[in-house]
């Protein structure tokens, strides 16, 4: 196998609550008052899925005989192509290979459809090979290549139906005769690169002599078409080319309380599996649990899980949501290719599909506090399926079983607010939601992260340290700052060795910056001007050369060949390990003690890459996604155990919101990769109002009870070597610059500024600066709590001409906030959606407004106004 010893499949059913367990024929029913759920007696198979309360079907028309359920490979029938081949039946493609790499343009492609190979570098290869047995030259071929050759067809076979069989491609092909294309395997497929290929070429498509041409796309390791057997032969004699299904073993059904639990159990080979399908008393939700177990005697290693839905099919005109990430809002079935896969831009892992026409949505969710698993749809036929792939890794022993996850499932019917906020359900059921400890008021502070030593464009040097940083307070605390976030400030060592995020010792100032008496003068001047400070803990290793380094061995990570893991240009620490998040929470007790500090973001607070050394009590990939909540766990727990509270800010661009099980604040990269994407594609005034709204209205039904996320256009790391790295100023333009930290201040959440963005002489640049722009909607946001903790309603109000709004109410007080993204004047129309009429007055240009029914607000280009009812 390519990339892992053994991966998983398995084909996931919608979870839903039952009341009694029955047979029905050839099915195993499971079913409650909301939904229905029917199982082949004989494969497992989940057949059936219905929403009792409208009586509708869920899943899609012959979705059996679509989706593979298996819980392996597919594997060809051996027996029957051998009868084949001894019968005449088929002819071997084994012979007169060329290669090339895809062509720089698509010209010459387009060409090879055509049949048209006079350019390229064609090179003659055996097929099908493997890196030691045929053409070494697979060894690292990644990338794309073409490979083709001709073969003719038997006279008797002229106007008959052929089958095209491949053993495997790596990674993914797009197969051709005659220039027409016969089959494509893709990311859609789990174990693609050894799936074997099964492809009808109809008779129309054939001629006496014909082309075969395969496009292959490798991402990593080795590629080509790399198993036989290669051949083509007739369809009447090839009619099971791949190996019938499973069988289940045995099924068996028991109460748990009000909930009514169905396990399936099979193997093949050396594992065994069972699938536990549990319906929560009597609403529409269900979980799956796939069990693995080793029942052989050696040991084995499994690498990566699949969990894929049937396809689901709720109307003609259902779409997909991913809450909270990109890409933003409804995306129609009908604009998705078959068997195009549509992926988030974050690794939470939830997706919801709805049709509006019907009033019905299905949602999925998985609960794994140990490893990541993302989520991606694809539509197969009139459905769509929901995938998730748990990235888990471990060697199971003799005996040994694992159950990587909890996969939760609902359908609803009513409002589309509904089904998206019914994964709420799903966080109380696992008790996830924000720390009640926080921060106190920490919904309205106003962060400012910088460094010390200077921004990263002065090569993070030339400020003037800890003494520089307090002469700086006075401005801060004018702006209305509340928290002071610094960037490493811990002894790094000096010259070429000198890597800020790469601490010697976590428990020693860094004397670049100054001394720990001005460190401490800095903490406490900045608890004078009520700005609480913040720390950057670094969990993620020091260099191997470090005492720390070769005092703790044990802290190091493996890979899986033995050698120690580095990562970032140093050694890779185990987050998971008990020492070294001791350590890190010792570190966080001498900050809040030393320097009076609240709290510290995390630096790659996600967690690390998995650690294979031996005789861990936990599995390797535990050190990813569950080593990084450990690690948040131990640094807030420090800070808590001095303060009795802390504000706890992991870097987590994955967008996980299991990460509020310890996180006090998150990172929103998702909303900061939304304006990016924007801007990169010169989204118009509309798209950019609408598309805020949609993200952030979608965003917060679907947050964890009391979670708050960091509101940022810029940091650290974007300014200079990641995503956009440039300044916004120079990305957006002030103006627009200006609007979107309007938007930052004016949402729920904690609005961030970086270093330098209020004034560009601190990078080098040029320019007007901000102060007197963020000192007045600070201020504003400071005196008015309606801005900084009242609710938000993104549907509300809807404005015309490229203008955002967001209606915020606390009490009895509303503010509405109206920001244009047009760089025009416009005469903006209000449509109300609630009761808006009377006197409102802008608090930020002092005009007074009268609305009636419907209003008209004119908006300067970039111009944000908070009007507030008098």
């Amino acid at each position: 196998m390519k990339k892992c010893l053994c991966m998983l499949l398995c084909s996931l059913t919608m979870m839903c609550h039952i009341n009694a367990f029955g047979m029905k024929d050839s099915m195993i029913v499971l079913q409650n008052k909301s939904i229905k759920l029917e199982f082949d007696k004989e494969t497992g198979a989940w057949k059936g899925f219905i929403d009792r309360k409208s009586g509708r079907e869920i899943l899609a028309a012959g979705s059996s005989d679509i989706i593979m359920d298996h819980l392996w490979l597919p594997r060809l029938n051996t027996d029957e192509i051998s009868k084949a081949m001894e019968a005449g039946n088929t002819i071997t493609l084994t012979q007169g290979w060329k290669f090339t790499p895809d062509p720089p343009s698509g010209g010459e492609a387009a060409g090879y459809l055509q049949g048209d190979f006079q350019t390229g570098d064609w090179i003659a290869t055996p097929i099908p090979s493997e890196r030691g047995v045929g053409d070494n030259r697979l060894h690292n071929r990644v990338g794309v290549f073409w490979y083709r050759t001709t073969f003719n067809l038997p006279n008797d076979w002229d106007g008959k139906d052929l089958t095209m069989i491949i053993g495997a491609v790596d990674d993914f092909d797009t197969t051709y005769v005659n220039g027409k294309e016969v089959g494509a395997i893709g990311t859609e497929t789990p174990f693609n690169w050894e799936t074997p290929r099964v492809y009808p070429v109809p008779a129309s498509f054939l001629r006496q002599t014909n082309t075969l041409l395969v496009k292959v796309t490798n991402g990593a390791f080795d590629g080509g078409i790399t198993q036989g057997p290669v051949l083509i032969g007739l369809t009447s004699a090839l009619r099971n080319p791949i190996m019938p299904g499973r069988k289940l073993d045995h099924f068996s059904s028991m109460r748990e309380g009000s909930n009514r639990i169905l396990a399936l159990t099979t193997h093949q080979g050396d594992l065994q599996y069972t699938l536990q399908y549990a319906l929560l008393g009597d609403s529409p939700y269900l979980t799956r649990i796939l069990t693995v177990r080793n029942i052989s005697s050696k040991d084995i290693t499994l690498n990566g899980l699949y969990c894929v839905t049937p396809p689901i099919a709720l109307g003609s005109r259902q779409s997909v949501i991913f809450p909270g990430t990109l890409p933003v809002g409804d995306n129609s079935m009908i604009y998705m290719p078959r068997r195009g896969v549509l992926s988030p831009r974050s690794e939470d892992p939830l997706a919801i599909i709805w049709d509006a026409d019907n009033k019905i949505g299905a949602g999925a969710w998985f609960y794994d506090e140990a490893e990541f698993s993302p989520v991606s749809v694809q539509r197969i036929a009139d459905g769509i399926t929901i995938q998730h792939k748990p990235q888990i890794e471990i060697t199971l022993k003799p005996g040994d079983s694992v159950s990587p996850g909890v996969q939760y499932i609902w359908v609803l019917d009513g409002t589309r607010d509904a089904v998206l906020k019914g994964v709420q359900k799903v966080y109380s059921l696992i008790g996830l939601k924000a720390p009640s400890n926080h921060l106190p008021n920490l919904a309205r502070k106003i962060l400012y992260c910088g460094f010390p030593g200077g921004t990263p464009e002065m090569g993070f040097s030339g400020y003037g340290g800890f003494p520089a940083m307090d002469a700086y307070l006075p401005t801060l605390k004018k702006m209305g700052i509340s928290l002071m976030w610094l960037l490493p400030t811990w002894y790094h060592g000096t010259g070429k060795r000198w890597n800020l995020y790469a601490p010697f010792d976590q428990l020693k100032v860094d004397p670049l910056l100054g001394t720990q008496k001005q460190l401490q003068k800095l903490g406490s001047d900045a608890k004078k001007d009520g700005i609480g400070l913040m720390f950057d803990l670094v969990p993620h290793g020091p260099p191997d050369f470090t005492p720390l380094a070769k005092d703790h061995p044990e802290w190091i990570e493996q890979n899986q060949d033995g050698t120690n893991h580095y990562e970032w240009g140093q050694l890779s620490f185990d987050y998971a390990q008990p020492g070294w998040r001791n350590y890190m929470e010792r570190a966080a007790e001498w900050d809040a003690k030393t320097f009076d500090a609240v709290g510290a973001r995390v630096d790659c607070g996600a967690g690390g890459p998995p650690n294979w050394k031996p005789g861990l009590p936990y599995r390797p990939s535990f050190s990813t996604l569950g080593g990084g909540l450990a690690m948040n766990q131990a640094i807030r727990d420090g800070f808590v155990k001095v303060n009795g509270d802390a504000v706890l800010l992991p870097e987590n661009y994955t967008g996980a919101n299991i990460f509020y099980r310890y996180a006090d604040l998150d990172y929103d990269a998702q909303f900061y990769y939304l304006m990016g994407d924007l801007q990169s594609n010169n989204a118009t005034p509309m798209e950019w109002a609408s598309s805020l709204e949609t993200f952030l209205g979608d965003q917060q039904l679907t947050l964890p009870p009391g979670a708050l996320k960091m509101r940022w256009i810029s940091n650290h790391d974007t300014v200079s070597w990641t995503f956009q790295k440039g300044r916004p100023a120079k990305i957006y333009g002030v103006p627009k610059m200006r609007a979107l930290m309007a938007v930052c201040a004016f949402i729920p959440g904690v609005p961030m500024l970086y270093q330098g963005d209020e004034n560009p002489a601190l990078y080098g640049g040029k320019g007007e600066d901000n102060i007197a722009y963020l000192t007045e909607i600070y201020g504003l946001r400071n005196r008015m709590p309606v801005l900084s903790i009242g609710k938000a309603d993104y549907q509300a109000v809807k404005a015309s001409g490229g203008v955002f709004s967001c209606l915020r109410t606390y009490g009895k007080t509303r503010a509405l906030v109206l920001i244009s993204f047009n760089p025009k004047p416009t005469r903006s129309e209000l449509v109300f959606h609630v009761h808006m009429e009377g006197k409102w007055k802008d608090m930020l240009g002092g005009r007074a407004f009268e609305l009636e029914r419907h209003g008209v607000v004119k908006m300067s280009p970039y111009q944000t106004r908070v009007l507030v009812k008098e």
